[in-house]
């Protein structure tokens, strides 16, 4: 049984020129949630996303596909840190991250998906939003915040019975960044799930 502990904590407000923190978790100074993060090499953020798809529905009349969709976001924030020495996992606290009731990230920044052919989105929720958020400190000294969602995704999919009963059938499922283009930032998806979680996580 996987169990979770809310940690009740209170926020820590301070000047704009001063760095802010949510618990053990910082934010540099003048970080806002509107500006993505750059990195060292001035490129294009590179966000990674790993999927684990599982088939839900299929509507035949309105050629309609439900899919299951477990979703993890990675990107390096390196204007994200934590204060806790020595720790390469720490947790960010839930109000740091999207709105649950308009998906506007509160603290933090995040990417803006957007899904191609998209019929109906249901997020997963266990009282509140059935997400995880953490930051992930790698070898080299850099912060890479990861993000799982799970959701219900319908998307639009033609298809063709010419075939029938052995018709077979593709779906193409097309997401983008809403708000930057290739320039500013890049989806990057393995042919393969590597889709594993730490024992300590």
């Amino acid at each position: 049984v996987l169990c979770f502990i809310v940690i009740t904590f209170t926020e820590r407000t301070c000047a704009k020129n001063e760095a802010r923190c949510f618990h053990y978790i910082c934010l540099e100074a003048g970080y806002s949630a509107d500006t993505p993060p750059s990195n060292k090499y001035d490129s294009p953020i590179e966000v990674k996303m790993d999927f684990q798809i599982s088939p839900l529905s299929i509507d035949c009349d309105h050629n309609v596909v439900g899919l299951t969709v477990r979703l993890r976001q990675t990107w390096m924030d390196n204007r994200i840190y934590s204060k806790q020495d020595g720790v390469k996992f720490s947790w960010i606290p839930a109000r740091m991250g999207r709105n649950p009731e308009t998906g506007i990230p509160q603290k933090i920044w995040m990417p803006k998906l957007f899904f191609y052919s998209l019929m109906k989105m249901e997020i997963k929720t266990n009282f509140q939003e059935q997400s995880l958020l953490w930051l992930f400190k790698d070898g080299k000294g850099d912060n890479f915040v990861h993000y799982d969602s799970q959701f219900d995704l319908f998307v639009k999919c033609p298809m063709k019975y010419r075939r029938y009963p052995f018709d077979e059938h593709e779906c193409y499922i097309r997401i983008s960044s809403a708000n930057l283009n290739s320039t500013r930032l890049v989806l990057n998806m393995p042919k393969n799930s590597t889709w594993g979680r730490d024992n300590n996580l």
